[in-house]
This record gives structure tokens, C-alpha cells and sequence, in this order.
């Protein structure tokens, strides 16, 4: 009787691609068409080893300028995708129009860039950057939160919240890289009932783009008694000329 059901939810509710919209064939775990895997852009391309952004052609280091310069306090980010057209629509749909479903998907996406960079330590805690909470009011979820949830599950470690976020704080996507980085300041602080000492700890959050919120969290996380601090994303904005050229 239960396969029965699950068969008519199939039939009445087909799976659908994360990033057309397209019906998927039966059995798919993982919700990407074809054509759709063709037309997004991966980061396995040259990228930057810290912070994954994107690396001109012909760039001779393994590292961004950025990166350089101002090394994060997080020791590498692991993002598969870059924030642009198909993806964009996507993640807005997740965030803004309920497709909690589409987590899954990109789970398995982080996950798999994860593995594929022959990552062998392990996670002791996944955790995530806490939203404001007016805005977890009115969507009725945390997008990152449950999407680290669901990397949480690849890697058969335990999900813990270890931040908190202020209800005054600004949102981060008006500001510039500086005024980010002295909003993020002052937005997080570390959770008190969290126990992370001597823990390796994965940070999601879904998108990064100047990585001033992930840099601020994981050095609240290191500074509170964690061994190292990962992050992860979903996606990440392009190479950005005014990002690799700030003075520090």
C-alpha cells in the first residue's frame, strides 16, 4: 500500500529539475536535466584554492589576489557552482519562493564538490549562518540552515547551531566588502550552549560573494575553541576585479 502511494505521488507530482523546472525520469535522486548540467557553470575550472573564486586565464597562483593579501580565517571553502543565470533563478526560488525541496540537490552539489577535492578529514559538526530572525519569521525557514542540515547528512555528521544573529542587524547585499565586514561584526556573536573546542566544523551558508560574513563567523567559531573552520556554499559570484584589488 505505501509503494502504492509513493507511486501515485510520482505520477501526480513528478520530480522536477532544480534549474528548468523540467520533469526528471524515474527514479532520479538527484533533481539536474541534462541540459541543464550543460549550461551551468562549475567551478572545477581553475579556481582559487581558499576562497574558490573563479581565476582569470593565464593567473600563474593557485590563489586569488584577495586571498593573497588578506588570508581568510576559514581554511578552505568548497562552493560547485557560480551565481549566475540559471543558478540565480534557482536559488531565488529556494529562498524566496518555498522550494525547500531543491536542498536535496544542492546537498548533493556541495557534497560532491567536497569529495571531489579529495577532502579526507571529515567534519566533527556542520553548522550555518544564522539568518535574522525576522526574516526566518517570514519565510518560515532558514535556507542555509537547512541546507547544511541535508550536507550534514553526506558526511554522517551531527548539525549543530552555533551563532546567533542580531534582529538590528543590515543586510548584508546593500553593503560594500568593508561595510560587510564591520556589519558581519557586529550581527554574530557565538552561541553560548554550543560546545565546538577541538571540533573541525563546516560553515554553510547558500551563496558567497565577498565571503566577509563566512571569514567574520569562522574566526567567532576559531575563536571560541574550534580546531579549524570549512566553509561551504552553493554558489559564489564571478571574478570581480574591485574584490582582487582592494587594499587591505
Amino acid at each position: 500500500m505505501k509503494k502504492f502511494f509513493e507511486n501515485l505521488i510520482s505520477l501526480l507530482f513528478p520530480p522536477r529539475c532544480c534549474f528548468c523546472g523540467g520533469i526528471m525520469g524515474e527514479g532520479s535522486k538527484v533533481f539536474i536535466c541534462k541540459s541543464c548540467d550543460s549550461k551551468i557553470t562549475y567551478t572545477y575550472e581553475k579556481h582559487c584554492q581558499i576562497c574558490c573564486a573563479p581565476l582569470k586565464g593565464g593567473f600563474s597562483l593557485n590563489t586569488c589576489a584577495f586571498c593573497n593579501r588578506r588570508r581568510p580565517h576559514y581554511k578552505k571553502a568548497f562552493v560547485p557552482l557560480i551565481y549566475e543565470d540559471l543558478v540565480r533563478k534557482s536559488i531565488i526560488r529556494y529562498k524566496f519562493r518555498g522550494k525547500i525541496s531543491y536542498s536535496k540537490t544542492f546537498a548533493f552539489l556541495i557534497a560532491d564538490k567536497i569529495i571531489g577535492e579529495n577532502f579526507s578529514e571529515g567534519f566533527d559538526i556542520v553548522t550555518s549562518i544564522p539568518q535574522n530572525p525576522a526574516q526566518s519569521f517570514f519565510r518560515g525557514f532558514n535556507p542555509a540552515r537547512l541546507l547544511a542540515k541535508e550536507v550534514a547528512l553526506f558526511f554522517n555528521a551531527p548539525y549543530m547551531d552555533t551563532l546567533n544573529r542580531s534582529f538590528r542587524s543590515k543586510k548584508q547585499s546593500r553593503l560594500k566588502y568593508k561595510e560587510r565586514l564591520e556589519n558581519a561584526k557586529k550581527s554574530y556573536s557565538f552561541k553560548k550552549s554550543a560546545n565546538i573546542k577541538g571540533k573541525i566544523v563546516l560553515l554553510v551558508d547558500d551563496i558567497l560573494t565577498t565571503g566577509a560574513t563566512l571569514d567574520t563567523c569562522a574566526k567567532i567559531l576559531l575563536d571560541n575553541g574550534a580546531k579549524e573552520v570549512y566553509v561551504a556554499a552553493l554558489a559564489r559570484t564571478g571574478y570581480s576585479p574591485i574584490i582582487n584589488t582592494l587594499k587591505l
